[in-house]
């Protein structure tokens, strides 16, 4: 049976990388072959994830439409005419910050624009500054509390009762050393390279700012806000014996805090949300994380005591392994969410330690690698001085020097706090 389900995700993995065909529908057309062809049995799907995912999508893509981000990118636009010098570090945590508070990498589109033209005005260098925006946005979603990431490591971790307040202090602390290590890099290599250009102070924001706007941002906070303390008190998801799960609140939440939105905003329709570019770019990385995730599942719930006993010792011993295993799953399934969906489940099955697990997280954001997502091809077309491309070989791209910054300091520093919570704890 494993190698039933090997032979297909690689067959799907190269037909995905030379067609450019989604790896989510690819694989759930081999569950087909695998279960009804070749007769093996299929694990439930991940239905959980995908609805946290979807209801974190139509959340944020409601309060796209209602021009929210739009207010942050001019705040955005008017710190960086303000502070010239410190472009690369606005856009960097700008994008990072705007990712935590939407949930989903793709909030960092909307200010794409702002940061690639604003950056040529007060002479930085574009391609530099969407390189660290597009880095900081992936990292951001790493540890947001309602992003698709969080709720895969939440999952994962949920039979060792590590609080969500845990897992996002890890990540914040982690993935925010990283970017800070990246922006240091670029903003020393930008004034290296810096020229003479104009400077003016004509805004860039076009986009019409809509009414009742603040009050839908504060309501999308409110929803975050909620969703994180139901995280940390289990009495506010206590009905009568039982439990909601944490998933299922994050959607409700999520779907209501939208219902609201488009209530408080008459001229706004949900069909409005539908066409969203993000929310497009977003239903296509729920396909790949479906997909991905329900097979692996499938593989492993197959193959459970063979996996055990070829991973146990491997990963018990030599830990450095899971961390490379997973940046390698990141690089090829073009997805943290779907990488991190694989490769814990695996991880825990063999027996390691969750803390550890937790504090290599980091590693599972490599898709700068190959950079064939829907956000580099978007920072990509941004930039109009034509040097942010990719390379002949996909790998020599202009992101990786800063995407392999970002991951090595946030792995060593995760692995930093965690060993500071054994002790404290």
């Amino acid at each position: 049976m494993l190698l039933h389900g090997v032979c297909i995700f690689i067959v799907a993995l190269i037909i995905s990388l030379y067609r450019k065909i989604n790896i989510g529908i690819l694989l759930l057309s081999g569950l087909f072959i695998y279960s009804i062809i070749l007769r093996n049995p299929v694990s439930e799907p991940p239905l959980d994830l995908v609805l946290i995912i979807l209801s974190c999508l139509i959340g944020s893509n409601t309060l796209a439409v209602v021009g929210g981000y739009n207010i942050i990118a001019n705040k955005f636009e008017k710190m960086i005419i303000k502070h010239p010098r410190y472009t690369i570090v606005i856009a960097t945590f700008a994008s990072y910050f705007l990712v935590i508070f939407s949930g989903t990498s793709y909030s960092a589109l909307v200010i794409m624009p702002v940061i690639a033209s604003i950056a040529q005005k007060v002479g930085s260098s574009p391609p530099r500054a969407l390189v660290c925006c597009t880095i900081a946005a992936n990292s951001g979603s790493l540890c947001s509390p309602i992003s698709a990431p969080m709720s895969a490591l939440k999952n994962a971790l949920e039979p060792f009762n590590i609080s969500l307040t845990t897992i996002t202090l890890v990540m914040f602390i982690s993935t925010f050393s990283g970017i800070s290590a990246m922006c240091f890099y670029n903003t020393i290599a930008d004034k290296k390279e810096k020229k003479e250009r104009n400077v003016t102070n004509n805004s860039v924001v076009t986009n019409e700012i809509k009414n009742n706007v603040k009050m839908s941002i504060l309501l999308f906070a409110c929803g975050i806000l909620i969703i994180f303390i139901s995280g940390i008190f289990s009495q506010i998801r206590s009905v009568g014996d039982n439990e909601v799960k944490t998933s299922w609140i994050m959607a409700m939440i999520m779907f209501s805090t939208s219902v609201l939105i488009l209530l408080l905003n008459k001229n706004i329709k949900m069909t409005d949300v539908f066409k969203q570019e993000s929310f497009v770019a977003g239903v296509n990385a729920i396909v790949i994380i479906l997909g991905v995730t329900w097979f692996a599942n499938t593989i492993v719930s197959n193959n459970r005591n063979f996996i055990f006993d070829v991973t146990h010792q491997l990963l018990t011993s030599h830990e450095y392994v899971f961390g490379l295993t997973l940046f390698l799953a990141s690089v090829f399934m073009s997805s943290h969410t779907a990488a991190i969906s694989t490769i814990h489940p695996i991880a825990v099955l063999s027996g390691m330690d969750p803390l550890t697990i937790l504090s290599f997280t980091p590693m599972g954001d490599g898709i700068y690698v190959i950079a064939i997502s829907g956000i580099f091809s978007y920072a990509m077309s941004c930039d109009n001085t034509g040097t942010l491309r990719l390379g002949k070989f996909f790998i020599n791209n202009s992101f990786v020097a800063s995407g392999l910054i970002t991951t090595t300091v946030s792995t060593l520093v995760a692995q930093l706090v965690v060993c500071i919570l054994r002790m404290v704890c």
